[in-house]
């Protein structure tokens, strides 16, 4: 695999096809929105006053609702992140420009395989974390404290490891778009190719990863700044330690965040949107299939949904 070519191409798709910025921006909206309105309506006054039952009640609405739109979020996510794959493989294979209808309706099939995918690597994490805690929990009870320093170095591997982890998903996502995979056939070609491509998938991780992270912090430098402003002039004016101080506070940061926030995230989405089309076509070069037999077409009876 050529790398700079690699690279070159993700850009291309990413800049000559802008229509799939939506389906990047689009998750982030929705996982906004609560936060967002909180921040509009939520009154300062709060800090500074005692809990009450509509202050309680109004939290526990507010946590209800914040669930329900997590699982939407969960659900517009994984159709919004398809739907980009799918039109990175047009695109790069065969130069085709899907609209959004046709995008999502060519996106439905592989839906449920996608998800169920997603829903085994994030089983998987859970399970690696709680039984890595627990692991831990056991032998600092067993040395009296003394064997965390020995084994807190574990906890140093969990980066490498989702980030390969990550690498590995994308690939095996990639294959069920790309080949109509099922979830175990898609398993086995992702490993394959992870086995065969180590070095070079491990190369691309550390080039979209490092980058999205330069990137993101670059992108939060603003909010950083308009943090720390109104938090050094309260320092100059000796006013950290008056009772109003949450208030002036949250007043003086809100109407900013509630500016910033929205441009950091819509720059955001669209930063996953290159790295989720990098990845794409890492999988077609990494695979070196032909290009009229890789980009297999949906049977009929999968586009019309009885078969999703």
């Amino acid at each position: 695999m050529d790398l700079g070519e690699t690279l070159s191409s993700s850009w291309k798709v990413f800049w000559k096809y802008k229509l799939l910025w939506l389906f990047g921006i689009v998750p982030f909206l929705v996982y906004l929105l609560p936060i967002m309105v909180s921040l509009a309506f939520f009154k300062p006054q709060f800090l500074s006053g005692s809990p009450n039952n509509l202050i309680t009640n109004g939290f526990i609405i507010f946590g209800i609702l914040y669930l329900l739109l997590m699982v939407i979020y969960l659900f517009v996510y994984v159709l919004t992140d398809t739907s980009i794959i799918r039109g990175t493989l047009l695109f790069d294979q065969k130069g085709e420009k899907p609209t959004t209808r046709e995008l999502i309706k060519q996106s439905l099939p592989f839906y449920w395989r996608v998800f169920g995918l997603y829903a085994i690597f994030a089983g998987l994490f859970i399970f690696g974390m709680v039984a890595l805690g627990a692991f831990m929990f056991l032998i600092i009870i067993a040395s009296m404290g003394m064997g965390a320093l020995c084994i807190f170095p574990l906890y140093l591997l969990i980066i490498p490891v989702s980030l390969l982890g990550a690498a590995f998903l994308e690939l095996s996502r990639t294959s069920i778009v790309n080949e109509n995979y099922g979830i175990g056939e898609c398993l086995k070609r992702g490993w394959a190719l992870f086995k065969a491509k180590f070095w070079k998938i491990v190369l691309m991780a550390l080039i979209l990863n490092f980058g999205l992270f330069l990137i993101n912090m670059i992108l939060a430098l603003p909010l950083y700044v308009l943090f720390f402003i109104p938090t050094f002039l309260n320092l100059a004016q000796n006013a950290t330690t008056t009772p109003e101080f949450p208030v002036n506070f949250f007043s003086s940061m809100r109407w900013l965040y509630l500016i910033f926030i929205p441009i950091y995230s819509l720059l955001n989405g669209i930063l996953n949107t290159f790295i989720r089309e990098a990845w794409a076509v890492t999988y077609l070069r990494l695979s070196k299939l032909p290009a009229a037999a890789s980009l297999s077409a949906v049977p009929p009876l999968q586009l019309n949904g009885s078969e999703i």
